[in-house]
């Protein structure tokens, strides 16, 4: 009677504890996000045009706003997540305050990062044609027309 009522027991313990490290984030075994311990915030490794790998070779490209706008909801990593811009406060954490010399952020975690301008998905307040972003070759925030081009950086989505 036991062992009748132990293997199925089993079974369904086993089931809800593979369900339940399933939904865990795998590891980044490819080295394509970065997951900020201090925020908590899961940043795309490479900015787009760069591989996908270790050292995010080749060089970046540029997009207008509402082409990193797209670029980011259409992002397909980790297992079909929704991916965006980050908003202005998201973006401002990669900023190391800590550095002296350009970039202004880890190299470490973000190696090979183009030094300069990279959109945010916040609209300024006095007009829907400009948008705030962040200059990582001195960690200065500003706001500029949305058809500038830009690096773009994408953030896991909420």
């Amino acid at each position: 009677m036991y062992r009748k009522l132990l293997i199925p027991t089993i079974s369904v313990i086993f089931l809800i504890t593979s369900i339940i490290f399933a939904q865990e984030a795998p590891p980044d075994s490819v080295g394509e996000v970065f997951t900020d311990s201090r925020s908590g915030l899961t940043w795309q490794k490479c900015s787009l045009g760069q591989s996908s790998n270790s050292t995010c070779s080749v060089t970046a490209t540029t997009l207008t706003w509402s082409n990193a706008i797209s670029y980011c909801n259409n992002l397909a990593l980790r297992d079909g997540k929704i991916w965006r811009v980050p908003q202005i406060n998201e973006l401002k954490t990669l900023v190391d305050s800590t550095k002296t010399s350009e970039p202004t952020l880890n190299s470490a975690n973000f190696p090979s990062n183009p030094i300069g301008n990279y959109w945010s998905s916040t609209s300024h307040p006095n007009g829907a044609t400009t948008a705030f972003f962040v200059n990582f070759s001195n960690g200065s925030v500003g706001n500029a027309t949305k058809g500038n081009f830009y690096y773009v950086r994408c953030i896991l989505g909420q």
